[in-house]
């Protein structure tokens, strides 16, 4: 209860590694990690995805089509109800979290992505820092490093 927010809408996420959980502080992630999400928020839609260097585009939270974002019960520090288990890619990727005030779809997510990488520079593109996606409502996003499982 102490403490506070800046801004109507927090994500908080960790990592489930084997036996052992932990807040995710900017480490290497790998196949078979386990990322959970915890949020507050006032908007009532929510997509998580990600960009690849490659430029692929994939989705871990969506509504039950696959083919916008998911209606959420807004509140705070509440628990998404499903983690995402990374597959065996290695390389950098952008995680985003988009909240919304209504349903995104997933289509426009990837033309928005598509035309960031499209104008980006060279090194920009190589560091995923693709600046707005132009999508309505709230982004957040982390640049994350997935490592070959040892």
């Amino acid at each position: 209860d102490t403490v506070r927010t800046k801004g109507d809408t927090v994500v908080e996420w960790g990592v489930k590694r084997g036996d052992r959980s932990f807040p995710w502080r900017g480490e290497g992630l790998r196949a078979g990690d386990v990322l959970a999400f915890r949020y507050t928020t006032k908007l009532r839609y929510l997509l998580v995805f990600s960009v690849e260097d490659s430029g692929r585009v994939s989705v871990f939270f969506a509504d039950e089509t696959g083919q916008r974002s998911r209606l959420i019960p807004p509140g705070r520090r509440r628990t998404l109800g499903k983690g995402v288990e990374l597959d065996d890619y290695a390389g950098a990727e952008r995680l985003y979290v988009l909240f919304s005030k209504a349903p995104v779809t997933v289509r426009d997510v990837r033309r928005a992505v598509a035309g960031r990488l499209a104008t980006a520079g060279a090194a920009a593109r190589r560091r995923l820092e693709l600046g707005p996606l132009g999508l309505p409502g709230e982004v957040q996003s982390w640049l994350i490093t997935r490592e070959k499982t040892p």
